[in-house]
């Protein structure tokens, strides 16, 4: 039986070689145990930094979409909040409900939000710095004021300067001031802004996703899209070199180079470089011929094969990345559309992603502005973000359920049987019950016998 103190060196030793075989893996890259240096034959790297997603998202069709594809899926409709519970979501607009969507509307808050977004799904974060009216520094803390603008920055811009190292502090650990590095503005090939930076107090600064344990949307399949790139890259190389006519001359064994080279003028050592001239006379001009004694002039083709398997494999492992259908995300670029059921996936991922990070942010975003006084509290401290459901049926999906329904009651009628009454058939097909009408039964009978102005019990005037 191992004693306490053995037990506590074996843990120790399981640590440290743990500890060992990660840095391992980080300084080699790859999975392969049998060759730790695959990562770098493939040509992935081996650390990423935030740059690197940056550049796959500008430059990468199939990053740059699966991206906005997503972001525009779950900001199809704007979010809603509302005081109290979601129960209450059907009620009356309240007075603190007014004044937070006319605030919305004046911020462009939604905008803002949506900006910021797409900023963190690049990289690990990203910020929402507060403009605010309260003539103080930015690096002074936030005590209130009137919210002028917020302002989406990237990872890139936004840097943790200092932290909070007091042990009994509640943000212990956490940051303290930021410096934003304002983005440049390039016209032609001179930049108008220098790059200026900032230290900005944290409580003027919001943020999505986590400065620590943030995950890039494009981390898992970044190496799909380097191989993506180079089937692409080189496909279309492949394809421009065959349409160059690279030309070989072979010359018969019995010629005379030497003789070749006075021709052109040249020493044997320069009879390339006159060669390269006339390949390049051929494909520039289009009436060009070319005369050489003793030689033969062909082509230097190549088969290329086909890029679409490749890409087809590569592109499916990015799309399980992503968590999104792979014929979404390339559209009918592949001949084939996506099916109902790849839509009703996609739905459902948008709407999985409102329901987690996106509403777990804008409730960070009221309570901050609420706490600093950007906004009024709300009365009971209880306020909910609610979302449309991007997994409810489409007009058309109802209508046919709806048609369906009638049809098995007609059905039904032969027995006698009802299945579903007018009432569900209708809201079943999206539209609301309008309002009953009294039944002509409930109205007086009118008596044709007596004159509508003519007292009760009097006779009608029959006069001709």
């Amino acid at each position: 039986m191992s004693t306490p103190l053995e037990l506590a060196v074996n843990a120790l030793n399981d640590r440290y070689l743990t500890a060992q075989r990660i840095a391992y893996g980080r300084q080699l890259g790859g999975n392969d145990a049998k060759r730790p240096q695959a990562w770098c034959e493939y040509g992935f790297a081996q650390n990423l930094v935030f740059d690197d997603y940056y550049r796959m998202y500008e430059r990468h069709g199939v990053a740059h979409g699966a991206i906005h594809l997503l972001l525009d899926k779950c900001w199809e409709t704007n979010p809603e909040v509302i005081q109290g519970d979601k129960v209450n979501e059907e009620r009356t607009v309240t007075p603190w409900e007014k004044k937070f969507n006319n605030e919305a509307r004046r911020l462009k808050l939604w905008q803002a939000v949506k900006q910021a977004d797409r900023r963190r799904m690049v990289g690990n974060y990203a910020g929402l710095i507060l403009q605010v009216k309260d003539n103080k520094k930015w690096e002074d803390p936030l005590q209130g004021g009137v919210l002028q603008r917020l302002i989406p920055a990237w990872q890139g811009q936004l840097r943790v300067t200092e932290w909070d190292s007091n042990l009994q502090s509640e943000r212990y650990g956490m940051p303290v001031m930021w410096s934003y590095v304002q983005p440049e503005v390039e016209e032609n090939t001179e930049s108008t802004n220098s790059g200026l930076s900032v230290n900005i107090h944290w409580t003027r600064v919001v943020l999505l996703g986590d400065y620590r344990d943030g995950v890039p949307f494009l981390k898992a399949g970044y190496n799909d899209c380097v191989t993506m790139e180079k089937i692409i890259g080189g496909s279309g190389e492949s394809y421009l070199k065959n349409a160059a006519r690279q030309l070989a001359i072979s010359f018969d064994k019995d010629t005379q180079i030497e003789s070749v080279a006075q021709s052109f003028g040249v020493p044997v050592s320069e009879l390339h470089t006159a060669f390269d001239e006339i390949a390049k006379g051929m494909n520039r001009g289009q009436d060009t011929a070319l005369g050489l004694q003793g030689a033969e002039v062909s082509t230097l083709v190549s088969t290329v094969p086909d890029p679409q398997p490749p890409f087809n494999v590569a592109l499916m492992s990015f799309a399980a990345s992503v968590q999104m259908p792979a014929k979404i995300i390339s559209g009918s670029q592949t001949g084939e559309r996506a099916s109902s059921g790849d839509i009703e996936a996609f739905n459902k991922r948008g709407q999985g992603r409102r329901e987690g990070e996106l509403t777990d942010d804008i409730d960070t975003l009221v309570r901050h502005l609420i706490q600093f006084k950007l906004l009024p509290p709300v009365p009971g401290d209880v306020f909910t973000v609610c979302w449309s459901d991007l997994t409810e049926s489409t007009q058309s999906e109802k209508l046919a359920n709806a048609l369906v329904m009638a049809q098995i009651n007609e059905k039904a009628a032969a027995t006698g049987d009802r299945v579903f009454s007018v009432d569900r058939i209708v809201t079943t097909s999206g539209f609301e019950l309008e309002p009953d009408l009294a039944p002509l039964a409930d109205l007086d009978p009118v008596d044709p016998t007596q004159d509508p102005g003519a007292a009760d019990g009097a006779p009608a005037n029959t006069a001709q």
